[in-house]
């Protein structure tokens, strides 16, 4: 019964990011169909929880993010599966909205490909943001002497631009670079990120050029 409030209150980016596209959502014309409110909604969270973390992780120092990534709480897991299974049903909820623009007019067309624009590069960014926590849990939940993630500079403390880096690299060239891997919590992670990388590069790709397409057919 207290998860969800816990999650809530480990979580403060991600709890004002909900209230934010909760109220984007609810406040979004009404001339707007069901799946475009809910797409409204579900841009303005992402991008305010996006925001507020590469603010937070800009000026987060390497003490800090170790001591955020071992005070992650059992839910951690829970919360990466549920992000990133709604992050995949927004790209489902673009192909339906997609679907129900031929009748419109050139501007509210314009409005649709914006809308769908937002999303897709909210929902690319999304996804390795939230690896980016993934991996800080998974390297400081390791064997400090062998840590998860071998980083060049070893006599470096890494901060949030590393693991940044490294979980970015992943998802533009579905590759890890020149960080080494230690342990099946870490090579799951990247497996798990590689696969989720290729199926929105290339729903991205699709999309864009299924965009393109519909508004030249105008």
């Amino acid at each position: 019964m207290n998860v969800l409030p816990q999650v809530l209150r480990n979580r403060p980016h991600m709890t004002v990011a909900i209230v934010v596209g909760a109220l984007c959502g609810a406040l979004a014309p009404g001339a707007l169909r069901s799946v475009a409110r809910v797409l409204a909604g579900w841009d303005a969270a992402i991008w305010t929880y996006l925001v507020l973390m590469w603010i937070h992780m800009a000026r987060t120092s390497e003490e800090r993010v170790r001591h955020n990534a071992q005070r992650e709480d059992q839910s951690a897991g829970t919360v990466l599966v549920l992000i990133c299974t709604a992050t995949v049903l927004s790209i489902v909820a673009i192909v339906l909205e997609l679907g129900t623009t031929k009748d419109l007019s050139t501007a509210s067309k314009v409005l649709h490909a914006a809308l769908t624009g937002l999303t897709l590069i909210g929902a690319w960014f999304l996804i390795p943001t939230i690896f980016t926590l993934h991996y800080a849990r998974v390297y400081y939940g390791s064997d400090p002497a062998a840590p998860a993630l071998a980083f060049p500079d070893r006599k470096l403390e890494p901060n949030y631009w590393d693991f940044l880096y490294f979980s970015f690299t992943i998802a533009c060239a579905s590759q890890t670079a020149d960080v080494g891997l230690r342990g099946r919590s870490a090579r799951r992670g990247v497996l798990a990120q590689s696969i989720l990388s290729f199926y929105f590069n290339v729903a991205v790709l699709g999309l864009c050029v299924n965009i393109a397409a519909s508004m030249v057919g105008n």
